[in-house]
């Protein structure tokens, strides 16, 4: 029952993210890849589960990110009950905006005896951001000794952000 509420709350929350260029958009643009770590193989006895470093929202507005990439990808390929992490990319226009990067913890849908677990937040972060045309960034993250940290960097490995 757990997981098809948890099934019924991804799909809705998809159909609720805002397209990060509208359309017929041809101004300059930059690019903002999630990326993913930690990945934990499960087995019967263990929830697989991996830690998903996420752009989830631009100017206060849900955005597609690589949970709901990570979702879909395990869907389609095992009804859930296997993690297909995903690391998603999308292109943003150049302007002043607020991001809101974040740490989420996702499971597959089977594990310990069949159970299932949703996504678990672990740390969010807002930062101005100001993209430079073509530049291409990376959301990075870290979770060691039960502490989550989150931020953005070039692809050069500079952080950016305030």
């Amino acid at each position: 029952m757990r997981r098809r509420a948890l099934l019924v709350c991804l799909v809705l929350l998809a159909g609720c993210t805002t397209k990060t260029l509208p359309d017929g958009f041809s101004g300059p643009t930059a690019s903002v890849r999630d990326s993913y770590g930690n990945f934990v193989k499960g087995g019967f006895f263990r929830h697989e589960k991996v830690d998903l470093f996420i752009m989830r929202e631009m100017d206060g507005k849900y955005i597609d990110n690589a949970m709901l990439a990570t979702y879909r990808a395990s869907f389609k390929s095992s009804l859930g009950f296997a993690l297909k992490p995903q690391a998603h990319e999308r292109r943003i226009p150049v302007r002043p905006m607020t991001i809101t990067l974040a740490v989420v913890t996702q499971y597959a849908a089977g594990g310990q005896y069949g159970g299932s677990r949703e996504p678990e937040t672990l740390t969010t972060r807002k930062i101005k951001f100001n993209p430079v045309a073509g530049e291409k960034y990376v959301v990075k993250g870290r979770t060691e000794g039960g502490v989550a940290s989150v931020w953005l960097e070039t692809a050069g490995g500079k952080i950016v952000g305030e």
